[in-house]
């Protein structure tokens, strides 16, 4: 059975991180974390879930994204940054509102370039294991339908991985509602990070 959130994702399709120094996803371990709690919540038995289950609440989830982008009510307005639109569409998704607002940034960050990363330069694992499961695809769905505003957002977006890249426009957390918010929950997680702590994800979910 699975144990950390990288060992519920596909190995085919994708070029993961290598540069964590560490077998995680994102940034930190707590947010890998996080996630795999929320798919156990969602998808799972209380205290694990089937790596076949994980993978079908994530592609269900960017399944949601795609069909949300051009909807008249949930899709991305005029003058609205993709970061803005995946916090807002976050609150409505099943998987996405039991993630973090920052993670889940990152998390979909991390699947679209991966997968991006994996077009321009294919890593087969296995050989004999199709490169485009339904994950994947799912995540290219979406990406061919948003590419020109993710590659216009990309520096924003590049924040939520690398908040020292400094990315964020000066008044980006002004003049919206709820920007301010989400610059004090990326600052309250830097603090987690140090928190060897850390309780977001209940011990027994990693057994």
């Amino acid at each position: 059975m699975p144990t950390l959130l990288v060992d519920f994702l596909p190995k085919e399709g994708f070029n993961w991180p290598r540069d964590h120094g560490a077998p995680r996803l994102l940034r930190a371990d707590h947010r890998d974390a996080a996630v795999k709690a929320a798919l156990i919540r969602v998808a799972g038995n209380r205290r694990t879930v089937s790596k076949k289950k994980a993978v079908h609440a994530l592609r269900d989830t960017f399944d949601f994204l795609t069909e949300s982008y051009s909807h008249a009510r949930l899709g991305i307005q005029a003058r609205e940054d993709m970061a803005s639109w995946l916090f807002r569409v976050r609150l409505v998704d099943r998987l996405a509102k039991e993630i973090p607002a920052n993670t889940w940034i990152e998390l979909v960050f991390q699947f679209v370039e991966c997968r991006s990363n994996y077009h321009f330069r294919p890593q087969a694992v296995n050989p004999d294991k199709p490169s485009n499961g339904s994950f994947a695809i799912s995540v290219d769905r979406f990406y061919e339908l948003a590419k020109g505003k993710w590659t216009e957002d990309f520096k924003l977006l590049l924040m939520f991985v690398m908040p020292d890249c400094n990315a964020l426009p000066a008044d980006w957390d002004e003049g919206e509602e709820g920007r301010a918010d989400h610059v004090e929950e990326e600052e309250e997680e830097e603090e987690a990070d140090d928190d060897d702590d850390d309780d977001s994800v209940p011990m027994d979910l990693s057994d």
